[in-house]
């Protein structure tokens, strides 16, 4: 087991453990090529791609309505707006 110095967190893998450490740290390997905003971990820029791309993967099976983001589509869906 793995536990952080900074936090409670702790993990019995390697790497989600060294990944976890970026996150105390200003250590950004992950950089945008159109605005240069850096991220500790692969996923969080693969997310953040899609403000230049325009890209909204999940769609309201109601109305039709697109989202970049999942929790945005669940809040969609919660507050019935369709």
């Amino acid at each position: 087991m793995h536990w952080c110095r900074f936090c409670p967190y702790s993990s019995s893998s390697v790497r989600e453990f060294r990944e976890h450490i970026q996150v105390h740290t200003s250590n950004r390997p992950f950089r945008c090529d159109v605005c240069g905003d850096g991220f500790n971990r692969k996923q969080h820029l693969q997310v953040h791609m899609r403000r230049h791309t325009g890209e909204r993967p999940f769609q309201c099976t109601t109305c039709s309505s697109t989202f970049a983001l999942k929790h945005h589509l669940d809040r969609h869906i919660r507050s019935r707006a369709c």
